[in-house]
């Protein structure tokens, strides 16, 4: 998140937001039962990694979900019209400390 901006404008365009917050306070299965209610047979979408666990992206997120929470609440999501989940993607220009090759 770049400012409280991405947050205005992602209201503006319909989006739900569930934070790492949420998932902490609400648990996985709760927000399995959030995004299949607010979905229902639309395309969805995903952006959650935290760099942490996914190093030299360019859309970081920041405090995100694990790779185990996201594992958890894919599996809870099947039989839904993904689209696509945007896990991660790798740039080289963003890996300033060669994480990479450990991958």
């Amino acid at each position: 998140m770049q400012g409280i901006s991405d947050l205005e404008i992602d209201n503006e365009v319909g989006f739900q937001l569930i934070s790492s917050d949420d998932l902490d306070d609400l648990g996985v299965a709760e927000v399995i039962r959030r995004i299949k209610n607010r979905v229902g047979t639309s395309p969805v979408y995903l952006r959650p990694i935290d760099p942490g666990l996914a190093p030299a992206t360019g859309t970081p997120e920041s405090g995100g979900w694990t790779t185990r929470e996201l594992k958890r609440i894919l599996r809870g999501l099947s039989g839904l019209n993904f689209i696509g989940v945007d896990v991660v993607e790798v740039s080289p220009a963003y890996d300033h400390v060669c994480l990479l090759k450990g991958i």
